[in-house]
């Protein structure tokens, strides 16, 4: 192209303003696009991308610095304005690139670092440290920036870079807490002198009274610094002769919070001699009295720091609760609060004449009315009736939905007054929910109805017992009472033993239940979530569901747990479902709660247990029972059917056809078309027909504006009463279609989007095979329905196991199994145990060296029949393709059981697990032991009773699953894989490492994955036990040379074609701890002109590692491959493999170079110095030089002895084995 004359190129220039300011900058930028010479002059480039910027054109000024930075690639603008440009066009990734080069191209300039750091929100720490970092020099003058850095190294635990920028923050800046934090920085080096010159500046700078008088321990306590905070309170007690006793209390507080009662006891009686009348000191005292056992001396504190006399009043309740536990019953009762009723409830008709009153109580009870109870309890209360009130009082605590304190504080009045002393003070306790001595704010740790639940169930676990006379029923998780629930209810409330129980149903309408339920004094309706609920949910002796309880529903030992599922499965079930997130996970966890599983038939037990991944770990009784809802149906009399059909409009001589269409889509986005279903409803309708609808219950939310002259039925007509009352049932996938083929009535299948329902859902049976009609389009439905002639077929076909047992006795079968553990006569099972049964976490089945490693022991396991489940959050799989990829490899053998619901805990345990999951550390013996006990209650919620003998964090770094599987009940073997060399991880990436080196004692076994990397983890915990061992990663050889064997990518084919000398190759996560960098460089000084670099994978240093590239000048012949599930065939085409970690548990990577004969470079770190001293490759230091020199050895032929894969295997094989004790 012609070069513009400098003349011609001011004219361009100005003529292009003028464009800008009359056309727009759109305008401009065709303009100067339009001259030929354009595109490789950098200065009308930068105007048209300065106009294409303008003009909101981001994509093509991107374009247009990416030619900018192809003529001037040592200028930082061009990337800079790139990165702001592509994070304009959405393309975050590429802007953080290109304003990391510009941050190495100029690192004085603040605005690239700025915008890395703006661009990075939920990268890992290490990674914000690091920006931070590069971007300090930059930003030498903000305060704000440095507080970031100061801020960041403190949270990564990097203490000399912390207590400096902090120190540059207190030097800079006037914020006390600037001094603090360089204070503690400098404590946790040991440097205790220099941290209280800093700490003398905090104090000097709050100015606040209370922090002047007691220095710094206060500031470190309301950060909840207790341990420091102690060392400073104690410090300042010993250095003064006097101390006040404002001083001692605090220091007995401090000692308190970190549950030291012995010492927190010491100090605390001292501050309340020094000040007798400081209520808020008798107080603590008492607290830390009452946690230490001393319930006697505790009462008598507690009253000491009473101030206030409402009967709600806690420190009250406190003293009564220690009163009883010390056994001095007369002296708790004396301390109630008395009740006097002032006038009779407002707005209620009391009837003053006992027996009246009596009637209405049981009338109340009747209806399950709990305000009422209470109404006639406190009637009865002014009318002196204490007998009477008694038993009003206990009705209503039974069935009021939302707890009530007044209703106890008067009951336990009214106790009182009859003389049962225990039972009153019981009673009062009972007013609280939340009654233990927690030493936290409930409201703190109580916040949103989710925490309030699992907080609620705990409570009433650790408070109440379980009562053997009271059954729970919920089916269709309370919107209706229906299916084989009813059916059970029913029978019981006939039955000698189920007249002496308390039945609780869950119905949250009570417009919806049934006659047959209304009018027992002994039957309590409650809504779903209530607290009454959560209580009977916790308590209940006997639970019955067709579906599943909560999440936070955990079986208590005492209780058992009967489930009738919903029905025969036509569509898939449990993992079988292709669409949501582990939909499933909530019934899989449930049945392994489950005491009883009784199905209809033997496909339907099948089915569960099979494919919610719990056949061979069901902890309970099985049994084929057939359904008892089908009961209902086939012991349907005559009036009844002639009532339903009256109902529905059909005279004698019409017909009736049903159709009850089954729900589509999933849990989450439930789909309804409504104008689907008024066109099949007229589609069916004809002179001689009545056509009735009912739709599934999931589908109920979305049918309000359904328009047809079909008749709805009504809600309390029961779908299995329905089925012996219609002629014709026309559904599609619902069980409802296999209860009437057992109910002998005429069934058609409209499957008008079967293709798409298999695609999705997927079915379990050809329609075809069934003994129904199946048509596929509204015409052939039409048909069908007008066809009047039909006969019940005389075979059942292959599914004819479906209803061998529905005799119209299954309700009394049921009953009986669960019961009397009666011998129902059909199969029992439980289950298809191994000999050996092992739980895992082997983590979310990311792309990387621990997954690869957790694939090949799972197939090793299940070869040699082991029983494997692996526990996994599908929230972090599914949503990521490459980890589902993964995941849906596992072999078919390998259970996985998923995630569901919070874990349970009090509100002091709540605050506990806050503190080490946030400061990696609790503060005294109890504190850890509280910690065990409530993640044991975890496992317990996770598994139920289904029996491990082995319980193994494999993954090693998520502290939720070590806690959980660490804290295993006695007899299962617990076992925890460490893949690094952990305490470098948590000293550069990692500092919560610290914390979960803390749960290693928990374990039996701490296994790592090399010689050399035990070493230096066994330096992590004292281990007299001696359970450090090693067991090396397992590898599959032959999939890795058959996976070696596929082509690359043509791209990466085309750079190794432009590259024919030496291939080197790096493989891993693109993270800090990998070191590429290190590599980079190396390659630098080796690079001949033919040779190129390989990089497969990805991470968080991605931007940074082609940033160095390009300042290195060598971004052409590094080839950044990316993510692949198969990075073996990159190592299949290199000549040379490069490990530049700054740490590695073992360096699977090595072992797969090495099975495909690719001779490795290494850092000598532990891990790859196990296996390279074997032979395969060369040990290098860990520096640029050492590196280059390895790579040029190796390329240049260099041997290093033989590595026998096959003798590793042997070895790594009868380790597992000796580590997991199977």
């Amino acid at each position: 192209m012609a070069t513009l004359a400098p003349d011609d190129h001011e004219v361009q220039i100005r003529k292009a303003r003028i464009i800008n300011r009359t056309s727009g900058p759109e305008a401009a930028a065709n303009y100067i696009a339009s001259l030929g010479a354009s595109w490789d002059d950098p200065e009308l480039l930068n105007r048209r991308a300065y106009y294409l910027e303008r003009g909101r054109n981001f994509t093509a000024a991107a374009e247009t610095y990416a030619r900018i930075i192809e003529l001037s690639p040592d200028e930082s603008h061009g990337y800079m304005r790139m990165a702001l440009c592509l994070k304009e066009a959405g393309d975050v990734k590429g802007a953080i690139e290109n304003a990391e080069i510009a941050s190495e191209l100029d690192p004085g300039a603040p605005e690239p670092h700025q915008l890395v750091l703006d661009l990075s929100s939920g990268i890992p720490g290490w990674k914000r440290l690091k920006i931070l970092e590069a971007g300090a020099l930059s930003h030498s003058d903000s305060l704000a920036w440095q507080r970031k850095l100061a801020s960041q190294a403190f949270s990564l635990k990097q203490w000399q870079l912390a207590a400096r920028s902090y120190e540059w923050c207190e030097r800079h800046g006037d914020q006390a807490s600037d001094a603090l934090f360089a204070g503690i920085a400098h404590s946790r080096q040991g440097n205790i002198t220099e941290a209280r010159a800093h700490w003398l500046t905090a104090v000097q700078r709050d100015k606040r009274p209370v922090v002047t008088e007691l220095g710094v321990g206060r500031l470190l306590q309301e950060k909840g610094y207790w341990n420091d905070s102690v060392r400073e309170y104690r410090h300042v007690v010993e250095m003064t002769p006097k101390p006040k006793a404002e001083l001692i209390h605090a220091l007995g507080f401090a000692y308190s919070r970190q549950y030291r009662w012995e010492e927190a006891i010491s100090y605390l009686r001292r501050a309340v001699q020094l000040a007798p009348t400081e209520k808020k000191t008798w107080y603590d005292l008492a607290f830390a009295l009452e946690r230490k056992g001393s319930f006697a001396e505790a009462a008598t504190a507690y009253r000491a720091s009473l101030n206030s006399s409402s009967p709600h009043a806690y420190r009250r309740y406190r003293m009564i609760w220690c009163l009883l536990k010390a056994g001095d019953v007369d002296a708790a009762a004396k301390e109630l609060p008395t009740y006097v009723p002032q006038k009779s409830p407002d707005g209620v008709n009391i009837a003053w004449d006992e027996q009246v009153l009596r009637d209405d109580l049981v009338q109340a009870m009747k209806r399950s009315d709990g305000p009422g109870c209470l109404a006639v309890a406190e009637a009865a209360v002014v009318s002196r009736y204490d007998g009477l009130a008694d038993d009003a009082f206990a009705a209503a605590e039974q069935r009021l939905e939302a707890h009530d304190p007044v209703a106890y504080l008067h009951h336990a009045a009214c106790l009182m007054r009859l003389g049962r002393k225990r039972e009153a003070v019981e009673t009062y306790l009972s007013s609280k929910q939340f009654g233990k001595p927690y030493g936290v704010s409930v409201d703190d740790y109580v916040k949103t109805r989710a925490q309030k639940e699992s907080a609620l169930f705990v409570a009433y676990c650790d408070f109440l017992p379980v009562n053997a006379d009271v059954a729970l029923y919920e089916s269709n998780h309370g919107s209706a009472i229906t299916c084989s629930v009813k059916p059970l209810i029913i029978r019981m409330l006939a039955t000698p033993r189920g007249e002496g129980m308390t039945h609780v149903v869950v119905i949250n309408d009570r417009e919806r239940i049934p006659e047959e339920l209304r009018g027992h004094t002994n039957v309590i309706f409650i809504s779903k979530q209530s607290d009454a609920y959560i209580r009977y949910l916790a308590t209940a002796g006997w639970l019955i569901s067709n579906n599943t309880f909560p999440p936070y529903f955990s079986r208590r030992e005492q209780q058992k747990y009967l489930n009738v599922w919903h029905g025969t499965p036509m569509k898939t079930l449990g993992k079988d479902i292709r669409s949501g997130v582990m939909d499933h996970r909530n019934a899989t966890r449930n049945f392994l709660h489950v005491t009883h599983l009784a199905t209809p038939n033997m496909f339907t037990g099948r089915v569960l247990l099979d494919r919610y991944d719990v056949a061979r770990i069901f902890p309970g009784e099985f049994a084929v029972t057939g359904s008892p809802r089908m009961d209902v149906t086939l012991k349907l009399s005559g009036e009844q059917r002639t009532a339903i059909r009256r109902r529905l409009g059909a005279s004698p001589s019409q017909r009736i056809v049903l159709f009850a269409p089954t729900w589509r889509g999933d849990l989450a986005d439930k789909k309804v078309d409504l104008s689907q279903i008024e066109a099949d409803l007229a589609a069916m309708n004809a002179e001689d027909v009545v056509v009735a609808f009912r739709g599934h219950p999931l589908m109920e939310s979305g049918l309000a504006g359904l328009r047809s002259s079909a008749v709805n039925v009504p809600s309390d007509i029961d779908t299995n009463e329905l089925l012996g009352a219609v002629d014709v049932v026309v559904s599609d996938y619902s069980s409802i279609a296999i209860d009437s083929v057992g109910a002998g009535v005429r069934t058609i299948l409209y499957v008008y989007d079967r293709a798409e329902y298999e695609s999705e859902r997927g079915l379990y049976m050809a329609l075809e095979e069934l003994p129904v009609e199946v048509v596929s389009t509204r015409d052939e439905l039409t048909a069908a329905v007008s066809q009047r002639e039909w006969s019940a077929p005389d075979d059942l076909g292959k599914f004819a196991e479906m209803w061998e047992h529905e005799d119209g006795n299954a309700t009394d079968r049921v009953l009986g199994f669960l019961f009397e553990g009666r011998d129902v006569g059909q199969t029992k099972l439980t289950g298809e145990r191994k000999d050996k049964e092992v739980v895992l976490f082997e983590g979310h089945f990311a792309p990387n060296g621990v997954t690869a490693s957790a694939r090949e022991l799972n197939k090793f396991l299940v070869a040699n029949d082991i029983g494997v489940t692996v526990s996994v959050e599908g929230a972090k799989i599914v949503p990521i393709e490459e980890r589902a990829e993964i995941f849906r490899s596992l072999p078919e053998d390998v259970y996985a059981l998923p995630l569901v619901g919070s874990a349970l805990r009090d509100p002091e345990e709540q605050w506990l697990n806050t503190i080490f999951m946030s400061r990696d550390e609790l503060w005294s013996a109890e504190q850890m032991n509280m910690l065990r006990r409530m993640y044991a209650r975890e496992y317990r919620r996770l598994y139920g009773d289904a029996r491990f003998d082995v319980a193994v964090c494999f993954e090693g770094y998520t502290r939720y699953w070590l806690l959980v599987l660490g804290s295993a009940p006695s007899g299962v073997r617990k076992v925890v894989y460490l893949h690094s060399d952990m305490a470098r991880e948590a000293r550069r990436r990692f500092p919560y490492l610290d914390g979960v080196a803390k749960v290693y004692p928990w374990f039996d076994c701490i296994a790592s994955v090399s010689e050399s990397a035990m070493e230096s983890n066994a330096m992590l915990v004292d281990d007299p036990r001696g359970r450090f061992e090693v067991a090396t990663n397992l590898v599959d050889c032959d999939a890795i040379r058959e996976a070696a064997d596929v082509p690359v990518g043509a791209e990466c084919e085309a750079f190794l074609t432009r590259h024919s000398g030496t291939i080197y190759v790096q493989v891993g996560r693109l993270s800090v701890e990998k070191n590429n960098a290190l590599a980079i460089r190396a390659f630098c000084q080796v690079r001949g002109q033919d040779d190129g670099m390989l990089i497969v994978g990805d991470g968080p240093e991605r931007a940074a590692l082609g940033a160095l590239a390009s300042k290195l000048g060598v971004s052409d012949h590094v080839f950044f491959a990316g993510h692949d599930s198969n990075p073996y065939r990159y190592l299949r085409r290199a000549d040379v493999f490069v490990l530049t970690s700054l740490f590695e548990g073992q360096g699977i990577v090595v072992l797969e170079s090495l099975v495909l004969g690719v001779p490795v470079v290494s850092v000598d770190i532990p891990g790859p110095r196990s296996i390279l001293q074997a032979g395969g490759g060369l040990l290098v230091h860990t520096d640029v030089d050492s590196v280059a020199d390895g790579m040029r050895r190796i390329a240049a032929g260099e041997h290093h002895g033989e590595f026998s894969i096959e003798d590793y295997l042997a070895d790594a094989r009868a380790a597992h084995i000796r580590v997991l004790g199977v």
